[in-house]
């Protein structure tokens, strides 16, 4: 879901900068990176569990000692703050 929202985020940014600087391709750019890596994103979090040791294969982890309850707070957290910014600027959008 972050990867959904930050990437809707970077597309209304790439959208709002290249309108003022009359760089239309650039929201197009940005849109198909984003469609292009959403699989990889996809198998990256599949494969992997954020540690307090940093990034590990999720079958290292010791399921006794994971910390998913926690990571899962932060990146709802995350979440939140890229919605709420996503959503100002789209207000900014319509406002202009």
């Amino acid at each position: 879901m972050l990867y959904l929202v930050s990437a809707w985020l970077l597309v209304q940014l790439a959208n709002l900068i290249g309108g003022a600087l009359s760089i239309a391709w650039i929201a197009r750019f940005v849109l198909a990176m984003m469609i292009i890596c959403f699989p990889l994103a996809l198998i990256f979090s599949y494969l992997f569990e954020i540690t307090p040791q940093g990034l590990k294969r999720e079958r290292n982890v010791v399921r006794e000692h994971s910390i998913t309850a926690q990571t899962g707070q932060k990146i709802t957290r995350i979440t939140r703050i890229v919605l709420v910014i996503a959503l100002l600027l789209q207000i900014f959008n319509w406002v202009r």
